[in-house]
């Protein structure tokens, strides 16, 4: 740098200059910038969940080094263009005598860090761009948009009509209400995550009516041919009202680049009817959905006395309150999905007694009944399976007395019932399945049939206040097969519980209220061993359910039959999670003694301690006179900390990670000017259990050793 020229002279003392009052007024300033993507396929277009995933790292990287005079206030996209570039335009705000150079800035943070995007880039699509590079480029500076700070950008929110056809349905094929509502809450879900950042997803809303669920015919489901479906939707977004015409572009665009996505839920929701499914999407004319009609129908709701008989079953058997409730679910969701779109099911109830489950449980040459349902004759009862068998009495045929209840127009109120039979007769082979399921060598050779009964035949329970009563359950989740050395982070762990909860919500018995499904282990409580090689994670949680007092006891065997029911949808949650270290995963749930468990207020206080430990990185084969800028040496050690932040055993809390050389002496193994080795001594701080203080070193130097790459 410039220095003074020595002369005998005494130096003159310097003239104080006026320092310049800082300009107080601050504008936006608005700059258009593309990003080219060199040597990539004429043809290629960016998906909408890349194209948000690069908005999101160039907006990172504008934040963490633009000008320190310059405030970030939006990146976001400009609209579609010929070639494989992303347009943007970047918002900044800044004192106003510097808007003219604060597009050089922001151009010199791009041009920076272009082999960073370039990096960024390829890792989202490694085929496409394995010989992409990237350049930056503007338009005319000229054309700058100079906004003062006081103008407000307004916000316009707008509904949008997108309509998803399905086709190579089977004939026929209905959605239900459960499964339309899984579906809007998945595209919902996908259209939060990728619409572009400049505008908020407010609400995605089926657009049909509840009469026509179908947009492709109005005519009866029992005498049209379908073979597409369609959902039709109305999507409403909130964004700059400058934008509002682009907004619909960015909803399809997020739809079509996720059209594999939507396709594969929908087979997860029913394979047989989905497993050829093909998905486009589309816009439709609101004047085309056939809403319900104008004139006020009287609506009524009315109650029905359904019995199914079941013939041919084991002398003495009978169905459990577990298996029951579980047929009881099964023919509720057949009525829903295939009853008149005239009727609206409300409930399926239980008909009988707890001390009278079966009307017609007859001995063979008995014609009187009332003999056979005395409680007396519980005393030779016993437990086979979790069902229950009354040895002292031969039947060969047993009754489900159910209770319907419907809701429609009071001008087909006497038809409901016909309605009703119609569905359960035509899915009688349906209903022999589930029964077959529940204990093949009871009901391998069962023969059911439907009829009405007589309601006052039925001994109601007494009218009295039912008692509620919360309980807590110890379950615990067990993954064999788990790749070595594997460890759900938090994130995935809490991910998996809200996926647990809405499992037990939608199945669970509908005598029953799910409270809260909570992680029950310690930090450390995670697997079910501690050495490098893990091949099994456990899951201990604290489910807690609301029912009726005198149904408690079964209350955790409810929970169990979800969990063992759903255990493939469990799988497939946890290989979309990682597809690698759960591609071989067995499932099994058990409860677990509590004790067992450190939990709670009455739990042994755990001491916690703080321990330094040093551990040296050192890099191999580096050219020869390099050393590491305090720059890269601070990046470096962050990297390191965000590692150990993220890996690091569940038990130890990461407390510090500093440098632990000197300035002046950043490579440790060579002084002189050929240095091939290079390192890094650093002093990491974890905090612990005392007990476990011993094994603190080794869990970070695993985390290292396994994240070397």
């Amino acid at each position: 740098r410039p220095t003074r020229r020595l002369t005998s002279e005494p130096t003159r003392r310097p003239t104080p200059r006026p320092t310049p009052k800082p300009s107080s007024k601050m504008v936006e300033t608005i700059h258009p910038v593309q990003l080219i993507f060199k040597n990539a396929s004429n043809g290629y277009r960016l998906s909408a969940a890349d194209r948000t995933s690069i908005i999101r790292f160039i907006k990172g990287l504008m934040n963490d080094n633009l000008d320190a005079s310059l405030e970030l206030i939006q990146v976001g996209y400009t609209g579609k263009t010929d070639g494989p570039s992303l347009p943007l335009r970047i918002t900044v705000k800044g004192p106003a005598n510097e808007s003219d150079i604060a597009l050089s800035y922001v151009m010199e943070v791009l041009e920076d860090h272009d082999q960073d995007i370039e990096i960024f880039v390829k890792s989202l699509d490694r085929d496409e761009f394995k010989d992409v590079s990237i350049s930056v480029e503007t338009d005319d500076p000229t054309s700058i948009t100079t906004e003062p700070e006081a103008e407000v950008v307004e916000m316009e929110v707008t509904e949008h009509p997108v309509q998803l056809t399905f086709q190579n349905v089977p004939t026929g094929y209905r959605l239900s209400a459960g499964n339309r509502a899984s579906i809007i809450r998945y595209v919902k879900d996908l259209v939060d995550d990728n619409i572009d950042e400049s505008f908020e997803l407010i609400e995605v809303a089926y657009a049909g009516s509840d009469r026509n669920r179908n947009l492709i015919s109005p005519m009866p489901h029992h005498t049209r041919r379908l073979d597409a479906l369609s959902l039709p939707l109305r999507v409403t977004v909130k964004g700059p009202a400058n934008e509002s015409d682009f907004a619909l572009s960015y909803v399809m665009d997020v739809l079509e680049d996720h059209e594999q996505d939507i396709a594969r839920k929908l087979k997860s929701l029913d394979w047989d009817a989905f497993k050829n499914v093909g998905l486009s999407t589309g816009t439709y004319d609101s004047n085309d959905i056939t809403e319900s009609v104008s004139e006020i129908k009287e609506m009524e709701t009315t109650v029905h006395p359904v019995q199914l008989t079941l013939e041919n079953v084991p002398a003495g058997y009978r169905l459990s309150v577990e298996d029951r409730a579980s047929v009881l679910r099964f023919v509720k969701e057949l009525i829903e999905d295939n009853i008149d779109d005239q009727f609206q099911l409300i409930k399926v109830a239980y008909a009988g007694s707890e001390n009278n489950p079966s009307i017609d449980g007859k001995t063979r040459g008995d014609d009187n009944p009332s003999t056979n349902s005395n409680p007396s004759s519980l005393a030779s009862l016993h437990k086979n399976n979790g069902r229950s068998l009354l040895t002292s009495r031969r039947l060969d045929s047993i009754s489900l007395p159910l209770q319907i209840t419907v809701k429609g127009s009071s001008d087909f109120s006497d038809f409901a019932l016909s309605y009703v039979m119609e569905v359960l007769k035509d899915n009688m082979q349906d209903l022999v399945r589930k029964f077959k399921s529940l204990d093949w060598d009871t009901f391998k050779n069962v023969l059911i049939s439907t009829s009405s009964y007589d309601p006052d035949s039925i001994s109601e329970p007494s009218l009295e206040m039912v008692d509620m009563e919360e309980t807590e359950h110890p379950v615990q989740l067990i993954f064999k097969n788990v790749a070595a050395g594997y460890r759900l982070s938090a994130e995935d762990r809490a991910s998996l519980i809200r996926f647990v909860k809405e499992l037990l919500e939608d199945n669970l018995d509908e005598s029953m209220e799910l409270i809260e499904v909570a992680y029950a282990g310690t930090q450390s409580l995670r697997s079910l061993q501690h050495t490098r090689r893990l091949d099994t994670l456990s899951l201990p949680l604290q489910i807690t359910v609301k029912g009726p007092a005198n149904r408690s006891d079964f209350a955790l065997s409810y929970l169990m039959d979800v969990l063992e029911d759903n255990k493939q949808d469990l799988v497939k949650y946890l290989k979309s999670l990682d597809s690698n270290a759960f591609k071989d995963v067995k499932i099994s749930s058990q409860s677990y003694d509590l004790p067992s468990i450190t939990t709670g207020p009455e739990a042994e206080m755990v001491v916690m301690t703080e321990s330094e430990h040093p551990v040296q990185l050192t890099f191999n084969d580096i050219v020869a006179g390099y050393r590491l800028s305090a720059g890269d040496q601070a990046s470096i050690i962050r990297f390191i900390k965000e590692l150990l932040e993220d890996n690091i055993d569940e038990s130890l809390e990461l407390v510090q990670v500093a440098y632990a050389g000197r300035d002046g002496n950043r490579s440790l193994l060579s002084h002189n000017r050929r240095l091939e080795v290079l390192s890094l001594p650093l002093r990491i701080t974890v905090r612990g259990p005392a007990d476990e203080s011993d094994f603190a070193l080794s869990y970070v130097m695993d985390v290292l050793e396994d994240h070397k790459k």
